[in-house]
């Protein structure tokens, strides 16, 4: 899978520029599609990539998850009633006796140890639910990773100003970090920390695109995302449909 930083943060952007290209610049197109169009189309090819195995992982997730619940339904259960009808049957025993007791000492250490079977096996059934239910909070850790999908209202500091703490020094400029942090707090993109401390953490949106954080630029006109080393044209966002045209 391709992690080639792009020119847009979607496929939507990516496809509005190719379009404005060969409607533009068609020229320039023939004469040199290396560096025009075709960068586009690999930006492209990344992006549905990254959305494509990420949508494996999804699935493999409820894969995960279908398999669990076929393990939950095979516990088994236990009959609590049984300890409580054994604990009563002492009871009344204790409760029946006069000034001269009686104490069946046997039938009582009988139904002790019904009652005390009983609580063994709800103990054993709890382990197996817990350690599946560890199991289903694994997964969701695992498909979560770093996105900032749960914000604790008791954190006491709010999703955005934990963003701005920890990464300040590769936050883009105003108003680009405003846009960007928004993205951030909706889960709409994520942070893909660096490997090392002298790197910087790349930005992956929901869509596919991937630019470097401190590079991240917001364009009104067209919208979207784009590194600070390119400036996409005004006219983009008039390519832009969101169903195929009718060519009746």
């Amino acid at each position: 899978m391709s992690s080639r930083q792009t020119l847009f943060s979607d496929v939507c952007g990516t496809m509005d520029e190719l379009k404005r290209l060969v409607k533009e610049e068609s020229e320039q197109v023939v004469a040199d599609p290396q560096g025009t169009a075709v960068p586009l189309l690999h930006d492209a090819l990344s992006m549905l990539d990254r959305m494509d195995a990420r949508l494996d992982q999804y699935s493999q997730l409820w894969n995960n998850l279908q398999g669990m619940l076929e393990q939950a339904g095979q516990i088994q259960t236990v009959d609590a009633k049984k300890a409580s009808r054994a604990l009563q049957h002492i009871e009344d025993d204790l409760m029946a006796q006069g000034p001269d007791p009686q104490l069946d000492i046997e039938a009582i250490n009988t139904l002790a140890e019904e009652t005390r079977t009983v609580a063994s096996a709800q103990e054993h059934l709890m382990r197996a639910h817990k350690d599946l239910a560890l199991k289903l909070h694994e997964s969701f850790v695992w498909i979560k990773g770093n996105r900032g999908w749960i914000v604790s209202p008791d954190s006491g500091e709010s999703a955005e100003d934990t963003i701005k703490q920890k990464h300040q020094a590769w936050l883009p400029p105003q108003p680009h970090c405003t846009h960007l942090l928004a993205r951030l707090v909706a889960s709409t993109a994520h942070i893909v920390e660096a490997q090392r401390q002298d790197e910087e953490p790349v930005i992956q949106f929901m869509d596919g695109g991937m630019i470097r954080m401190s590079q991240v630029r917001w364009d009104p006109q067209i919208k979207n995302f784009h590194p600070a080393s390119f400036q996409p044209p005004p006219t983009g966002r008039q390519y832009r449909r969101t169903s195929p045209e009718n060519n009746a």
